[in-house]
């Protein structure tokens, strides 16, 4: 009796176990009947992380993978280097199938759906990509910023996966009809180009006033809404119903939101006049402002985006710190900025806190960074129409103590007339009358006198003002002069792709718009010798933008046919700048070859600079490969391609590239070094080692300047294949 009953405990608990194991499958979804949309829960959802970002779909269908799925903690994971799966179920509520649209409800970089395809004649699981970097816009059956997916569902219902990969990973998952998913893209498309039509709105009348009045504050305040929107429209995806191919936009959002702090910073300081008014709050956004521009100028060239928001926070509490101190002191024309720059603060910290995933989604939380960006616009325009008003008023209120002290002289001068024509009536009193006179013009006297200290006082603090300007312009040209050094190729790199070698670079000022660029690839290195419009400041910006873009097109599009690279670049400069519709002429001459470490064979193409060669066979000939007349960037001839030029001089022979600035060098009568002398310095120098070569170079441009000025940058390369 007692076995039989320990028999019967035992197959009690083993059958309670059984029905205790999880199924690890998300319970099914029903669209309600009569309700349109339904926002799924954590517990409708079903989770997995694939941290090493290394299993399949395959992979995730084997039951070792599927006992892992589980209700995620968040819906929200913020920043993630994880590739994350979802599970979902989803079924009809109806006896009949039912259409229904799945929306995951955030800008994700990679999405794929993998749903049952219910055609016999293809495989069982369809794969879907719908991400922004994994997709194409136009080729989406809905035009939607966001990914969705159309599906059919039955009362068996139906289970999908969703493979998810981004910077900043949040999957809010929605289910509508195809009637309220109409109708939910119809408002939300309204309340957008209502938002934007307010920033349109005020960007054209500010733009107006700033014609009409000529304050550059006014021209400052349009270029701070206008990159503020176009930031909106990318982090939105609204961009892609305009530009729907353009998805390296995305690549710099970072870029654009660090341009439009520095725009924030510079208009608080042109705005609030923070020199006039307070010392350590213009130094504090002076110092915001050329951090936020490093950051800027970093951001073209590395990812910053766990850099970007940690400065967005700081910016934010002096953006409420800086106007809050002056109007406690008095300066009443921050109170609209302090109430615009609110708006979007809060705009602002709604989007950070939802991206690094301490918020959760909601329409709300879309929309803030817009609604702050149109409020603060509004109110910026408030705030700009209150400085107009007090500006008007001081003038009002001068003219006005200027028309009393006008009337006063007058009355001044009427009373020293009669005081005249007494004293001439006064005969008698003619020898006091005199000393009088003599009395007053040495008060006149030393009342100039004290002007004039006066005056000497005031152009000895101009002076002062003027030299820190300077000392602060040198420091920021030397920053500059420090980052672009950062981007020219090391010695290492240059001597481990190139081997024996020279570089001769001697910029005409701090900075250089000449540069020189490097890369190998696949047993291929590709040197470029580059002569930016300008020099100084405006070359150096043209040569750091040359350079990334140079970046760009051989590294990460992998274009590696030299005619090609400079056709791409001259596009690339030519759109970068809407050179076609600003007519701005900036560019650049380019010399590129592409050397074969191997074959030592030389592929050359030129953008009106050229090749010199010099076979160790015969030192005594030096060949020309000249460029194609056409430069990089401007208005330039369509009829006219960059092309390609060979040259197979095996081992030993020397190869030269270089900018115009050596063979332009003039001396003291106005004489060139000229292109014909440069190229017989070259034959001179066979001789000598490449060192002993670059040292000839130097001693002879010396010897021609003596002691005339660099007229321009200066770069000569030479290499020994």
């Amino acid at each position: 009796m007692i076995k039989y009953f320990f028999w019967a405990i035992m197959l009690s608990v083993l059958s309670t176990h059984s029905i205790a194991q999880p199924t690890h499958q998300p319970p099914v979804v029903y669209l309600p009947s009569g309700i349109g949309q339904l926002a799924l829960t954590k517990g409708q959802i079903y989770w997995l992380e694939d941290k090493n970002n290394q299993l399949s779909f395959s992979d995730v269908l084997l039951p070792k993978q599927q006992n892992q799925f589980k209700p995620p903690p968040t819906l929200n994971f913020g920043y993630s280097s994880s590739t994350h799966w979802l599970k979902v179920c989803i079924g009809s509520s109806t006896s009949r199938p039912q259409k229904l649209i799945l929306e995951v409800t955030s800008f994700i970089r990679e999405v794929t759906f993998f749903y049952t395809n219910k055609k016999p004649s293809q495989p069982y699981w369809k794969a879907k990509k719908m991400g922004l970097f994994n997709s194409s816009f136009y080729q989406r059956k809905v035009y939607y910023p966001y990914p969705v997916l159309t599906l059919v569902a039955d009362q068996k219902h139906t289970c999908l996966y969703i493979r998810l990969r981004s910077t900043s990973v949040q999957f809010p998952v929605k289910i509508y009809t195809a009637h309220s998913f109409q109708n939910h893209a119809v408002i939300q498309g309204m309340v957008n180009a209502f938002i934007y039509g307010i920033l349109a709105v005020m960007i054209v009348y500010n733009l107006f006033l700033f014609f009409v009045l000529g304050e550059l504050v006014l021209l400052l305040y349009v270029m701070l809404e206008l990159f503020s929107m176009l930031l909106l429209l990318i982090a939105s995806g609204h961009y892609l119903y305009i530009l729907p191919y353009a998805t390296y936009w995305k690549l710099y959002n970072d870029s654009l939101f660090a341009l439009v702090l520095v725009l924030s910073f510079l208009f608080i300081i042109l705005f609030l006049e923070t020199h006039r008014h307070s010392r350590w709050v213009h130094t504090t956004a002076l110092f915001m402002t050329i951090t936020c521009s490093v950051l800027f100028i970093i951001s073209l060239q590395y990812t910053i985006f766990n850099i970007v928001f940690p400065v967005a926070l700081i910016s934010t509490f002096l953006g409420i710190l800086l106007p809050s101190y002056l109007y406690l002191k008095g300066v009443v024309v921050a109170r609209y900025y302090l109430v615009a720059w609110t708006f979007s603060i809060a705009g602002t910290l709604v989007n950070i806190l939802y991206v690094t995933g301490v918020t959760s989604p909601n329409l709300l939380v879309h929309l803030a960074p817009q609604a702050g960006v149109a409020l603060e616009a509004v109110f910026f325009s408030f705030a700009i129409g209150d400085k107009i008003h007090l500006i008007k008023r001081e003038r009002y209120l001068a003219q006005k103590q200027l028309l009393k002290k006008t009337k006063e002289n007058e009355l001044l001068i009427a009373t020293q007339n009669e005081a005249l024509e007494k004293k001439v009536t006064e005969r008698t009193k003619a020898l006091k009358e005199s000393n009088e006179e003599i009395i007053t013009q040495n008060e006149a006297l030393l009342q100039a006198k004290e002007e004039l200290e006066t005056q000497q006082e005031i152009i000895e603090q101009q002076n002062q003002d003027l030299r820190i300007s300077k000392r602060h312009i040198d420091q920021s040209i030397r920053a500059a002069r420090n980052i672009q050094q950062a981007i020219l190729p090391s010695e290492k790199k240059m001597k481990d792709g190139l081997g024996n070698h020279f570089v001769l670079y001697l910029p005409k000022d701090v900075v250089s718009g000449d540069f020189y660029w490097i890369e190998t690839i696949n047993d291929q290195v590709f040197m470029a010798v580059a002569d930016c419009t300008g020099h100084g400041v405006p070359g150096a910006f043209m040569s750091m933008i040359s350079n990334t873009l140079l970046d760009h097109i051989i590294k990460v599009r992998q274009i590696y046919n030299p005619a090609r690279i400079l056709e791409l670049l001259h596009q690339a400069i030519e759109h970068a700048l809407d050179q076609k519709t600003s007519n701005d002429r900036n560019g650049m001459d380019i010399a590129l070859c592409v050397i074969g470490k191997k074959s030592k064979k030389i592929i050359f193409a030129g953008a009106k600079r050229p090749l010199y060669y010099v076979d160790k066979q015969n030192p005594g000939q030096l060949q020309v490969l000249r460029g194609t007349p056409k430069s990089i960037g401007g208005i330039q001839r369509s009829d006219i391609s960059f092309a390609n030029q060979y040259l197979d001089p095996g081992a030993g022979g020397t190869i030269y590239l270089c900018s115009d600035g050596y063979i332009d060098q003039n001396n003291s009568n106005r004489k060139k070094i000229g292109s014909l002398r440069f190229q017989q310095l070259l034959l001179d120098a066979q001789t000598r080692s490449l060192p002993a070569q670059e040292r000839l170079l130097q001693q002879k441009l010396e010897e021609h300047m003596q002691d005339e000025a660099q007229r321009d940058d200066i770069l000569v390369v030479g290499i020994q294949i």
